[in-house]
């Protein structure tokens, strides 16, 4: 998971205030509930110390209707007057959250956040296509339809003799043309989008002219199905069934090879576990990616300094670096910030023997296929790991 959206949040200075509310709008009342979520939520910040000028700003932050409709949940980060994060989430908070402290309580929203994974569904004829991009599933990019330049002849017609025979080559040259046309503004979507999955739906035979077409940077990404189809009245639930499936295919098989990449590091001193590495590593911003089993009843604490990148598991560590002013707090907390601020990555492993007080669960993902290969078991000292910039730091 990239973290940049927090990049800028990671290097504000605290204390924060965040807030968790419920903001589904599936009951008449829904409106006058959200209001009284919030003023519990004030009063009890008030009674955690949160500065007049900061809950001031919150309060008009929090009168802004979200969803029009459905369920949903919304988070707030301010500090010093000043809201620095309004998000809507896909579920509920199942108790509401409110919150004093050091540093922004991130790692409920990055449970719900969804796993940025671009692509671009195609649903193509020998006519054309239509060409969709989405940022991540229920989030759309753009939508175009594309034309050919040959729209006539597109049908082969019974007959023989060389008119015929010119005819018939005629209809399938317009076919190539076609869909040439349709790879270049793939080839132009997918590279707008940095899309990571091409899904190829619709009439057999213009798939397979359409892979042609692509170059090989494109037609590595892509992948056909038999759902979808262009002709009047086709129904695009299948369609949206098999896209879905993909993408919890495509997901889940990077998440496969990256935990490769962690097990085969731990003995080329690329990658590391325990907290302890996991801090050196971050101290010296030499973490590529970080890993944290999700342990949500966990309450450790951790020492922070004013910068992102000052944590450890004891004073004596950052006072040995002048350190000062430390402060406490929430071990992944900590994490969160000094991984966004030093551009890193987040793979949060599910605890399956967790469950989850603060916020609903996010979407289920797409079961993946089941000849997908199998996540390798992979150890986890403390519930971290690290992949590591370069072999050795952090650990030594």
């Amino acid at each position: 998971m990239e973290l940049e959206f927090l990049s800028e949040l990671a290097v504000r200075p605290g204390p924060f205030v965040t807030v968790y509310l419920d903001a589904s709008h599936n009951t008449p009342g829904a409106s006058r509930q959200i209001d009284v979520a919030w003023q519990d939520a004030r009063r009890d910040l008030v009674g955690q110390g949160a500065d007049e000028a900061t809950l001031t700003a919150l309060d008009k932050a929090a009168s802004d209707e979200g969803p029009s409709v459905g369920s949903a949940g919304r988070v707030f980060v301010a500090a010093h007057g000043e809201v620095l994060l309004d998000r809507t989430l896909p579920e509920p908070p199942r108790r509401p959250i409110a919150r004093v402290s050091p540093l922004p309580h991130l790692m409920p929203l990055l449970r719900q956040y969804p796993e940025p994974l671009p692509y671009v569904v195609v649903v193509v004829d020998r006519a054309g296509a239509d060409v969709s991009a989405f940022a991540s599933p229920g989030a759309p990019l753009l939508s175009d339809s594309v034309a050919g330049p040959d729209q006539w002849p597109l049908h082969k017609v019974p007959g023989g003799g060389w008119s015929a025979l010119r005819y018939q080559h005629a209809v399938e040259v317009a076919w190539e043309h076609n869909a040439a046309a349709v790879a270049s503004e793939v080839t132009r979507v997918v590279d707008a989008v940095h899309a990571r999955l091409v899904v190829i739906a619709g009439d057999v035979r213009a798939r397979g002219l359409l892979r042609d077409e692509l170059p090989p940077h494109v037609s590595e990404l892509a992948v056909e199905t038999e759902a979808g189809s262009r002709a009047a009245g086709s129904d695009p639930s299948r369609l949206e069934s098999e896209v879905t499936a993909l993408l919890g295919n495509r997901v889940a098989s990077a998440r496969a090879d990256l935990l490769e990449h962690l097990g085969a590091g731990y003995a080329r001193d690329t990658a590391a576990q325990g907290l302890e590495a996991l801090f050196g590593a971050l101290r010296e911003g030499m973490v590529d990616t970080a890993f944290l089993v999700d342990d949500r009843h966990s309450d450790l604490t951790v020492a922070v300094g004013p910068e992102p990148l000052q944590v450890a598991l004891a004073d004596r560590t950052l006072e040995e670096f002048g350190v000062s002013p430390i402060e406490h707090d929430r071990a992944d907390a900590a994490l969160v910030r000094a991984l966004a601020a030093s551009g890193a990555k987040l793979e949060i492993i599910v605890d399956e023997q967790s469950t989850d007080e603060d916020l609903g669960a996010a979407p289920a993902p797409a079961a993946p296929a089941d000849d997908l290969p199998q996540p390798p078991k992979v150890e986890f000292t403390d519930g971290v790991a690290v992949i590591l910039r370069r072999p050795g730091a952090g650990i030594y």
